[in-house]
């Protein structure tokens, strides 16, 4: 979704072979008939944007996703050392080139707390803001309506369904 457009041309998810993107990304997704789930072990490659303090963090989670993502940008922003319990070498994601803009096919980035915490060190930092040396532990599902709710609250999603239209 992040990127120019997602390619369907065997009708697997919907009744249009192309469909517009958000254009946040320069890539193209095109669906695929498998759908691959797995759990994965992997670093954060990236050092810049908003993965600035990510650098070299291990993260794990899992990938659940139809197709395959290309284009012309580079900075693959995690490397992928197991999935589903065997060794491999996998390059994922896109950063985009000011590092603002992050696509991965790996679900569950925040659960990991590192990760998550240095995500927010560089985006509190931007804000000159500190964040708290300790954080108190917290029931996540409260934690995601919480972030339901502020998004709800301040998204724009008239502008955000007018830039869909234009694409």
């Amino acid at each position: 979704m992040l990127g120019m457009s997602i390619h369907d041309p065997d009708q697997i998810e919907s009744t249009n072979p192309v469909t517009a993107g958000l254009a946040l990304l320069s890539v193209t997704t095109r669906f695929l008939p498998v759908k691959a789930t797995h759990q994965v072990k992997a670093r954060t490659l990236a050092g810049h944007g908003i993965l600035a303090k990510a650098r070299n963090t291990p993260i794990s989670g899992y990938e659940i996703h139809m197709g395959q993502t290309s284009g012309p940008s580079t900075t693959r922003p995690f490397h992928i050392d197991q999935r589903s319990h065997v060794t491999c070498s996998d390059p994922d994601g896109i950063l985009s080139d000011d590092g603002n803009i992050l696509g991965t096919y790996i679900h569950g980035l925040f659960h990991n707390d590192d990760f998550r915490r240095a995500i927010l060190l560089e985006l509190a930092e931007r804000q000159d803001k500190k964040l708290p040396a300790v954080v108190e532990s917290f029931a996540i599902d409260e934690q995601y309506d919480r972030l339901a709710d502020h998004v709800r609250r301040n998204l724009d999603m008239e502008l955000i369904l007018r830039l869909i239209d234009r694409h």
